[in-house]
């Protein structure tokens, strides 16, 4: 559950970028036509432009959708804000498409408005440089009060559960609720902030969910081709064909009965396509090298920040919530308020000017020298870090120990350890195809017709890179280079072929 402080400062944050602007309120929007350049020319209805007008959402335009993907991929400065009407455009396609089918009028008949409303909703939660900083804030104690083990969002997505607390917060209730009554709507709201971060309390209405929120979504869809677009990686997902292919069934799961969106067997090859496309962003674009650098250095900025008592634009960084005023503006913006030698500076203005770390050692399964066939030191090493996502302090800790051994060659905050989390490929077990007739219908999960695990598992052991990070100078990459080979042969009994340090270029 969240605590008492958590909620003021959400109700703090409504006021300031909702309730402020109620002007908003004072007269009806028009329909307005948004030429996209992904998916053309589409509508977003009056009270949808009402909630976009406001700076809830106009704020999502100072937030890069790929955090500091730019800085490799110079055509990468697509927002959060684009993303966002992607998202509703794609709901709409999705549910155009079911429209179509026998019986979806009657199931669909006064949910378009509050799908609509979700995918409108669904990342106002979200902080500088997007999935960067979550990174950051998801290992702060209110969050983890929120995603820990054994909490009521437990390993929820933490921009989500932002945008849940946003939508259910009761400012923003009273505010929406007001602009249902002038534009005539009704739109059930905690509905749609569920469907947000994926819950559904009914087995009957999971489909809805499934819209946003589910394993062929518009969320999905959207960042799929938005991200290759923009990075230059052109990504092929047969969209007719899964229109064409997705349905409404009651599907047999787990003992209930669930009605779901699922795809007939034609629907199989784009659902395949969907899965490689994510692995092929993730490792050739979300974890780049040089974008984990960044986002290594960000955490940098964060760490002094806390450790010499700083702030950024006023916010201590202490509470996932300060991160809901801060945007990739106000973050770059921070350095010119300071002194050209306050180290704050100089960290913040070496991201933005490129002056990055360099690779002293690559973690890879090419790099590691196999010393038996049942390989134990890098399962060994593939399984801390799996169970790392929210214990960043261990990699912190990783690499302090680097740091020590090689004599302290320079500041910690420029030594990192980088062990990226593997591509998601859970889904495939959530999808099911429709194998039977309409008549006598049979499904089965996607995962059983293709091996979406084993196949993502030999996919991501040749792609998957880990790395440790430090300056750009060669006496020190030597120093922090052999610490590493070190102190992973210590902890994790692996050792290294010369190609792990040879490949970074010291």
């Amino acid at each position: 559950m969240p605590d008492e402080q958590f909620l003021k400062e959400i109700d703090k944050f409504v006021e300031e970028f909702l309730i402020t602007y109620k002007q908003n309120l004072n007269k009806k929007k028009d329909e307005k036509v948004v030429h996209d350049a992904l998916w053309g020319t589409n509508s977003i209805k009056p009270h949808e432009v009402a909630i976009i007008d406001t700076p809830l959402i106009q704020r999502l335009r100072q937030i890069k959708q790929t955090g500091f993907t730019f800085l490799v991929f110079p055509s990468a400065i697509h927002t959060r804000f684009e993303h966002t009407l992607g998202v509703i455009f794609q709901s709409q396609k999705l549910l155009s498409a079911l429209l179509q089918r026998e019986g979806s009028v009657d199931l669909l008949a006064g949910k378009i408005d509050q799908i609509r409303a979700a995918a409108l909703l669904h990342d106002c939660g979200h902080g500088p440089m997007s999935h960067t900083s979550e990174e950051i804030y998801k290992c702060l104690p209110d969050m983890q009060k929120l995603i820990g083990k054994g909490e009521e969002h437990e390993e929820g997505n933490p921009h989500e559960i932002l945008s849940y607390y946003i939508v259910t917060n009761k400012k923003f209730k009273e505010y929406f609720n007001e602009l249902m009554v002038i534009y005539e709507k009704s739109i059930d709201l905690e509905d749609a902030a569920s469907m947000i971060i994926g819950r559904c309390e009914k087995p009957e209405d999971k489909y809805i969910t499934d819209v946003l929120n589910g394993p062929f979504d518009a969320d999905k869809l959207d960042y799929l081709f938005r991200d290759g677009h923009f990075s230059g990686i052109p990504l092929k997902v047969d969209l007719d064909r899964l229109w064409y292919s997705a349905r409404i069934e009651t599907v047999p799961c787990s003992g209930k009965k669930i009605r779901m969106l699922v795809v007939s067997t034609n629907g199989i090859t784009p659902l395949e396509q969907i899965l490689f496309s994510k692995m092929v962003l993730f490792t050739s674009v979300y974890q780049h090298h040089k974008v984990r650098t960044c986002d290594c250095m960000m955490k940098a900025v964060y760490r002094y920040c806390i450790d010499n008592k700083r702030e950024i634009d006023g916010r201590t960084l202490e509470n996932s919530t300060d991160f809901l005023w801060i945007t990739d503006d106000t973050f770059f913006a921070e350095a010119q308020k300071l002194d050209k030698k306050d180290p704050l500076h100089i960290m913040i203005h070496n991201i933005l000017y490129r002056r990055l770390l360099k690779r002293a050692l690559i973690i890879s399964k090419p790099t590691v020298d196999k010393k038996d066939e049942e390989f134990f030191s890098y399962t060994n090493l593939k399984k801390f870090q799996t169970d790392i996502y929210n214990k960043d302090h261990e990699l912190r800790s990783l690499a302090t120990e680097i740091w020590e051994i090689a004599g302290k060659p320079c500041s910690l905050y420029d030594v990192w350890v980088d062990l990226p989390k593997l591509p998601p490929t859970g889904t495939a077990d959530d999808t099911y195809v429709r194998t039977g007739t309409q008549d006598n219908p049979d499904f089965e999960k996607l995962s059983d017709i293709f091996k979406v695990d084993d196949w993502a598992e030999d996919y991501t052991e040749h792609k998957w890179r880990g790395h440790v990070f430090c300056p750009n100078d060669n006496n020190i990459r030597k120093k922090i280079s052999n610490a590493s080979v070190e102190v992973f042969k210590n902890k994790f009994g692996i050792e290294f072929k010369s190609s792990a340090q040879t490949l970074c270029k010291i």
